[in-house]
């Protein structure tokens, strides 16, 4: 059975435009494989909320707004000198990545 672990630095759960994720994969295989490279797939959900205050055009006492949207599904790929996993032995490989402004 593999094993994959997304460890991200910090333990932080929410990065704003801009911020740089940072983190490990770690992978246990049960057999050696050959790696030619690293590619990691980021699913980001953007979160808007506001608030309505008095005096604001429409107000309607002090409604509560929010949004939620996909903002991004990306592939990144990742540098690594690896060139083979092995068999039954934990590997971790560090990966970085800028959360794009678009």
């Amino acid at each position: 059975m593999t094993d994959c672990i997304i460890n991200i630095a910090d333990n932080k759960h929410r990065f704003v435009v801009g911020q740089t994720l940072t983190g490990t994969v770690d992978l246990t295989v049960p057999e050696d494989v050959p790696l030619s490279a690293v590619q990691l797939s980021f699913h980001c959900m953007g979160e808007v909320k506001w608030i309505e205050y008095p005096g604001t055009p429409y107000y309607l006492n002090g409604f509560v707004y929010y949004d939620k949207y996909s903002y991004l599904d990306k592939e990144v790929p990742v540098e690594t000198e690896l060139k083979l996993i092995p068999k039954d032995k934990p590997t971790s490989i560090p990966f970085s990545f800028v959360i794009p402004k678009e």
